[in-house]
């Protein structure tokens, strides 16, 4: 290839690559994407799986209106509860596959730290505490 074929092939390229641009710019122009400014006002999320099943909930607690996340098993059941009490201190619950309260941490403004957990005593739900601290 002598020196004019490569300066011609040259210029086409550029000449090409600058129509292709311009030509894609005009007619594949994307739009870029803008977070909204709105709010979105719930008394409740539900999180659900790909079949329906309820999976989460966002919501609040009905006496208190506290807020809460509720984690549900497979089973439907409810399995561990991260909450704010009525005065406002962060509560985790855990229950056990027939929804009996198990454990529960807290940190409260009078006591600190609070760690109980439980064992279930009869068929009635009722539970005694195994362990408590402080």
């Amino acid at each position: 290839m002598n020196k004019i074929q490569f300066a011609v092939l040259s210029a086409a390229i550029a000449l090409s690559g600058f129509m292709g641009g311009m030509f894609s710019a005009k007619y594949f122009q994307v739009q870029p994407a803008r977070a909204e400014e709105s709010v979105v006002n719930a008394n409740s999320f539900h999180i659900m799986d790909g079949e329906g099943n309820l999976k989460l909930m966002l919501t609040t607690d009905e006496d208190s209106n506290a807020p809460m996340i509720i984690f549900v098993d497979a089973q439907g059941k409810t399995r561990a509860v991260y909450a704010l009490s009525e005065m406002g201190e962060p509560v985790i619950s855990l229950t056990d596959g027939n929804e009996i309260l198990r454990s529960v941490l807290a940190v409260t403004d009078a006591d600190g730290p609070v760690f109980e957990m439980y064992d279930p005593v009869g068929d009635e739900g009722e539970t005694k505490t195994i362990f408590a601290a402080p």
